[in-house]
């Protein structure tokens, strides 16, 4: 779908929360222009004071990255980030999220591993409504400042975690 022309897409099941289920979201994007501003490609949290939950985003300084909001004592939030400018393009590029909740989460960019982290999603995410918006922030009063400016295609959840060969024959399968 075209973000840029104000269009979000918005999925939801009750087995899409790394709270109880392994998951993986994939998805193609292509930037129309590079903005500078952080750019949605998917949002899942919850929209009160908290922002449980996670997305995929790309920041400011044209890295991805992936925040997860946990609950506990002190509003943990636990970011994987990717060096910066690797997507500083207007080319078509395919990113990977896969969140092993009891162990891992990893960000692949055009089949390559870009971040990860070690940590159990588990021991903290609180995810009230268990859906994903594709092409801005879940929160609705923000959504004109934090939509992703270009355009989504193939965008897939899997309530599972995926090898990196299912991965790589996706990206594959899918790549023009």
């Amino acid at each position: 779908f075209n973000s840029s022309s104000y269009q979000n897409v918005a999925v939801s099941n009750e087995h899409m929360s790394p709270k109880t289920n392994d998951l993986t979201v994939l998805l193609w994007f292509k930037r129309s222009v590079i903005t500078g501003n952080k750019e949605w490609l998917f949002d899942s949290k919850t929209c009160d004071s908290n922002g449980l939950g996670y997305y995929l985003a790309v920041n400011t300084d044209n890295s991805l990255v992936v925040k997860f909001q946990y609950i506990g004592a002190d509003g943990e939030a636990i970011n994987i980030g990717t060096p910066s400018n690797v997507a500083n393009n207007t080319s078509w590029n395919f990113s990977a999220l896969v969140i092993r909740r009891t162990s891992s989460q990893i960000i692949y960019l055009n089949n390559v591993v870009v971040g990860q982290i070690s940590r159990s999603a588990s021991a903290g995410i609180d995810i009230i409504s268990p859906s994903i918006v594709f092409g801005s922030s879940e929160c609705g009063a923000s959504y004109p400042t934090t939509r992703f400016n270009g355009y989504i295609d193939d965008a897939r959840v899997y309530n599972r975690a995926l090898s990196v060969s299912e991965i790589s024959q996706i990206y594959n399968q899918t790549k023009g």
